[in-house]
């Protein structure tokens, strides 16, 4: 039984440790052309052209889920003859990796002439030359619309409950995306619904993912209660001030209801928080309390 046992433990080590070096091997040799599954272009605000100060967003979906404490992704962005690399994010799940990348004055494309030649996903190289560019054009010479709200709702890239539900404590954060770059001032509030209550959620200046979202955020009170879901009533955004980054036109923070949220409802635990009690309980308390303390020394006592 000894020598039986020895040889299926030496079995289960060798097979774990073959098992780490095929994963490792995976993840050092060059990619296959597998690597990356999609690779997508979010639409111009008018569907055909971006414009200066337009975000062009772009993701990328690998094929297996890269980790969040991997080396910054970088993608180089070819816009007509101008040619950049920027910095991506990668969501919580590791599924998919996002890119923004604000237009320029200078820059100019025809519809053919957008294109992500390459991407470093944790420090390798993938050829993105396989992938067809997209169908949009770039016109940096004018400005388009005014900065408006494209998204709004949870983020995933900060804080979100494995279980979908919020407790005590919790951070809820929130985004409102733009289609351009924008700046803010003042300190704006997204009124929140938690269960039968409005909840102010603040501002937060120091989370930001990319130029063209403002990030809002709440922390979950004892008492708070929803079951079927967090959300947002339309036109949840007021005071300060977002306009667009150059500051020269306000934004149209104009947006429909979101109530509840569905993106896999995220709810907030209902935990039993005891009332105050009224005053007189707290006196017919306080007077058996020291009517059991008497009965407690007189049979001391005797």
């Amino acid at each position: 039984m000894g020598e039986v046992g020895s040889k299926r433990r030496w079995f289960q080590r060798g097979s774990a440790a073959l098992a780490f070096l095929v994963l490792t091997a995976g993840f050092a040799a060059p990619p296959a052309a597998g690597q990356v599954s999609e690779v997508l272009f979010g639409e111009p605000y008018d569907r055909t052209t971006w414009h200066r100060g337009d975000m062009i967003r772009a993701r990328i979906v690998p094929t297996v889920p890269i980790s969040v404490t991997s080396v910054h992704p970088a993608l180089e962005l070819v816009i007509g003859a101008n040619t950049r690399e920027i910095e991506g994010r990668i969501d919580r799940s590791g599924s998919r990796v996002q890119f923004y990348d604000v237009v320029q004055s200078d820059d100019a494309a025809a519809a053919d002439e957008v294109r992500m030649a390459k991407v470093s996903l944790g420090g390798v190289d993938v050829d993105l030359s396989a992938f067809t560019p997209t169908t949009y054009a770039v016109d940096g010479g004018s400005r388009g619309v005014p900065p408006v709200i494209t998204s709004i709702g949870l983020s995933s890239f900060f804080f979100v409950p494995a279980d979908g539900v919020y407790r005590p404590g919790d951070e809820i954060y929130w985004f409102a995306g733009f289609q351009k770059a924008v700046t803010v001032s003042g300190t704006p509030v997204l009124a929140q619904r938690i269960g039968d209550e409005m909840r102010e959620a603040r501002y937060r200046p120091d989370v930001q993912v990319h130029r063209g979202a403002v990030y809002f955020t709440y922390t979950v009170q004892a008492g708070d209660c929803d079951m079927d879901g967090v959300g947002i009533l339309a036109n949840a955004i007021s005071g300060g001030s977002i306009r667009e980054a150059d500051g020269s036109r306000a934004a149209n923070v104009s947006h429909p209801q979101q109530d509840p949220v569905r993106d896999d409802i995220r709810q907030v635990a209902c935990t039993a928080v005891p009332a105050a009690p009224a005053p007189w309980l707290a006196l017919l308390g306080s007077l058996l309390l020291a009517a059991g303390a008497h009965r407690v020394r007189r049979r001391r006592l005797a």
